[in-house]
Parts: structure tokens; C-alpha cells; sequence
């Protein structure tokens, strides 16, 4: 009978890394490291270069602010630019006075005549009548001619005037009464004073 011995020893087998894995893996690990390093040199040299340009431009910012400080010169106040400002309010005045009596004008002009002669039509009073009636400058210079029968009528017919709107205001500046043949009063009323009754 034959004896089979199944016992072995075990051999034994290495565990851990290789040496040729640990190079490589060392290897990888170094050349991380080198451009991790590249990478921080080149951020902080871009830091460097950004920081320099600012300094310069806050030099030059700087020098700039000396140059325009030193060529500042405070601003004087002219002595006769209030006595020019007050000749051209006064003057400007002038001319507004001007436009309004214009428009004053134009406005008599465009309501005609009309009203003028309704309000003198309206002021009647018994014994006396109008027997001319003329107008100059858009009715601003009016004269008046009539009869009257008694001499207190002519006082009571220019007080009536000022009761019609369209004479309110209005002012004769001449009054001329003669008593004719007939017995009756010829006046005249003028808003300016004539040297002849007939001129005009």
C-alpha cells in the first residue's frame, strides 16, 4: 500500500503595493505638485502685474488732481455785472410794457368801434344830442359835438358817460361851450386838447 501525502506547504505570497506601482504612483503624484506649483507662480505673477498697472494709473490719477489743483483759480465776481443784469430787467420791462399796450391796440382794434358807439347811444338825455362824433387811434382819441338847450345838461351828460362800460375810465381832457344864435349851447368834449376845435 502506497502513502500519498496531500500536505503541502503554503508559499508564502507577497501583499502591498509593487515598487514599480509605488514609482508610478509617486511619478503622478509629483508631477500634481509641479503644476499645482505652476499654477499658484502664475496667479500670483498676474497679481503682481495687476496690482503695478494700478498703482501707476493711482499716480497718475494722483499727478492729474496736483496739476489741475495747482492751475485752479477761484472765480471773481465782476463789479459791473449786477449794474448790466439791472439794465437788462429794466429793459426788459420796457419791452413788456410795450407788448401789452399792443396787445391793448389790437384787441380795441378787433372789437371795432361798435361798443363805443352803443355806449354813447345809450346815454341819452332829454335837450340835448350828439351832432358829430369822431374817432382816432382805434378809438382812443374821441371828440364830441353837440347842442344842448340848457347849460346844466352838458355836466349831467359827460357824468353819464362813465356809467356806460365802454366809456368807464375815460377821461376829456377839453370842454368848450358856446351858445349860439338860436339860443342853444354848441360844446364840445376832446380826450386831448386841440389848439383848433376843427383840426383833426
Amino acid at each position: 500500500m502506497q502513502n500519498i501525502n496531500l500536505y503541502q506547504p503554503e508559499t508564502p505570497q507577497s501583499s502591498g503595493p509593487r515598487p514599480r506601482q509605488m514609482l508610478l504612483g509617486l511619478a503622478v503624484l509629483a508631477c500634481l505638485l509641479l503644476l499645482h506649483g505652476g499654477w499658484t507662480l502664475w496667479r500670483s505673477h498676474l497679481g503682481s502685474q495687476a496690482l503695478a498697472r494700478a498703482e501707476q494709473q493711482s499716480r497718475a490719477v494722483e499727478a492729474e488732481l496736483l496739476n489741475r489743483q495747482a492751475s485752479f483759480r477761484e472765480p471773481q465776481l465782476d463789479s459791473g455785472l449786477s449794474e448790466r443784469l439791472a439794465e437788462l430787467q429794466s429793459g426788459n420791462q420796457r419791452l413788456q410794457q410795450l407788448a401789452d399796450h399792443l396787445l391793448s391796440l389790437e384787441a380795441q382794434h378787433r372789437a371795432g368801434f361798435a361798443p363805443l358807439l352803443a355806449g354813447l347811444a345809450d346815454r341819452h338825455i332829454q335837450g340835448l344830442w350828439l351832432t358829430r362824433i369822431r374817432m382816432r387811434e382805434g378809438g382812443q382819441l374821441l371828440r364830441l359835438e353837440g347842442l344842448a338847450q340848457e347849460q346844466t345838461q352838458v355836466p349831467r351828460y359827460l357824468a353819464s358817460l362813465s356809467g356806460s362800460p365802454a366809456l368807464q375810465g375815460r377821461e376829456f381832457a377839453q370842454l368848450q361851450v358856446q351858445r349860439e344864435d338860436s339860443g342853444l349851447l354848441r360844446f364840445s368834449l376832446a380826450s386831448q386838447v386841440e389848439q383848433e376845435p376843427g383840426d383833426e
